[in-house]
């Protein structure tokens, strides 16, 4: 096998993973939105939108999983497509920050989808939603943005690292 071909191997493994941490988060999800008395009954507005951005989170993770499956895929048809063969491994370190920053991205969905089902369920009881939920939830958040970046401005991140490398290194010998 071509070094492609296994990365194609190891995106659709990962993409298989994602799939599953789906399936298995739909019935925490689905209990948290149906056990509690319906899901469009007697609801305010802040519940209804914990309850949907649980769901939104998970349909993200199930688009990711979509994407990857695609992407494994182009990766083969592309490198069938091409010839030549490079004898060296060209990857750099912007490749390597895009795939931290996708980790970062699924695990933060992730764990966004069960956050928000569970402040969903704990205000369906009457509670009041805890500072920790609170704190959790714009955590996750924050994770799923830097995430985002990471794979989208992964040059720019490069360079920040490089330069933090070499910060208070100049003149120094």
């Amino acid at each position: 096998m071509t070094n492609k071909e296994l990365t194609s191997v190891a995106i659709k493994v990962f993409s298989i993973y994602v799939l599953v941490q789906v399936i298995l988060s739909v019935p925490y999800l689905t209990n948290a939105l149906v056990s509690h008395g319906g899901f469009f009954e007697n609801q305010s507005s802040n519940n209804l939108l914990l309850g949907l951005l649980g769901a939104a989170a998970l349909v993200l993770l199930l688009f990711l999983a979509i994407f990857l499956w695609k992407l494994a895929n182009n990766v083969v048809a592309t490198s069938s497509a091409q010839t030549v063969e490079d004898k060296g491994s060209k990857i750099d370190a912007s490749f390597l920050v895009s795939l931290l920053g996708l980790y970062l991205t699924f695990e933060g969905l992730l764990r966004l989808g069960y956050t928000c089902a569970s402040a969903f369920m704990q205000t369906q009881d009457g509670g009041e939603l805890s500072l920790q939920t609170k704190v959790y939830v714009v955590g996750y958040l924050i994770q799923v943005t830097i995430g985002l970046t990471l794979v989208i401005k992964s040059k720019g991140w490069v360079r920040l690292l490089r330069w933090l490398q070499g910060a208070g290194l100049k003149g120094k010998t």
